[in-house]
């Protein structure tokens, strides 16, 4: 909200400018940091070439080491796959990531200037508004030790933030108050799969393969986002905002639908 009431009394160069000031600062905190002091004990001593072999021998140990990686990764994804909870999620996430995040992106600054004919101060309420309901959901959902009936409160609140992205795309709900309900209602969702999610993962995935489980989430996830967000952006310019927030609400409701249609989702607990 403060950026926006910045942005709307001052002009974009400042913005940008206060912007690579954080990260300045942000850095200059990382000066205070100390050095990680290797252990002399574990670190190998340095050796000349004729000591180490020769260079068929530190190829064949690379391409040893690229093996090792591979492997890995080839138990990764038979372990993901062998999980129906698992691949349903990454997959579906795969989309309604896109469908979720794109029209906030790309779609909702034409919401509040074309449809409430509101200015930047209205958008930044609105991005304040879900942020607020991402943050309650973390307070209340947080001091929960033992989560139940993960696979439906994860998917069941992606569906009503579903709904509450199509409700945006209706001229009859275009007003503030909806619109910031709304949201709210989105911020809240997306916080409450977020840690349904990450209950699951760190509870039901084995340590040696929680790495691996996590690089495949968020390759899978978030792969697709750098060609889905200027689709939406193109999609709003082409066909409008309000049937971009309808079909994109709809469509991660849909996709909700069918994966809980799997029991092995359905019955997360």
């Amino acid at each position: 909200l403060a950026a926006a009431l910045l942005m709307q009394y001052s002009e974009a160069s400042l913005m940008f400018g206060l912007n690579c000031l954080s990260f300045l600062i942000a850095g200059a905190c990382l000066l205070k940091v100390p050095d990680a002091k290797p252990d002399p004990k574990s670190t190998p001593e340095p050796t000349t070439g004729a000591a180490t072999g020769s260079d068929k021998e530190l190829a064949k140990s690379l391409s040893q080491q690229a093996g090792i990686v591979l492997h890995e990764a080839r138990e990764g994804l038979r372990f993901i796959l062998g999980q129906p909870w698992l691949w349903v999620t990454i997959a579906a996430f795969s989309l309604i990531n896109i469908t979720s995040s794109g029209p906030i992106r790309a779609a909702l600054p034409m919401l509040v200037e074309r449809g409430m004919h509101a200015d930047a101060g209205v958008l930044g309420l609105f991005m304040s508004m879900m942020a607020a309901g991402a943050v309650l959901c973390s307070v209340l959902m947080g001091g929960i030790k033992h989560l139940r009936h993960r696979g439906l409160i994860a998917y069941g609140s992606t569906l009503i933030g579903g709904l509450a992205l199509s409700l945006l795309g209706w001229p009859a709900c275009q007003t503030i108050v909806i619109g910031a309900a709304c949201l709210f209602a989105l911020g809240f969702c997306n916080s409450a799969f977020d840690l349904a999610w990450n209950h699951s993962l760190q509870e039901m995935v084995p340590d040696t393969m929680l790495g691996r489980v996590y690089s495949v989430d968020m390759l899978g996830s978030f792969v697709f986002l750098a060609a889905g967000f200027p689709l939406v952006g193109i999609l709003t310019d082409h066909i409008g905002f309000n049937a971009v927030f309808i079909a994109c609400g709809s469509v991660t409701m849909l996709v909700c639908v069918v994966a809980l249609m799997h029991p092995k989702v359905r019955g997360l607990n």
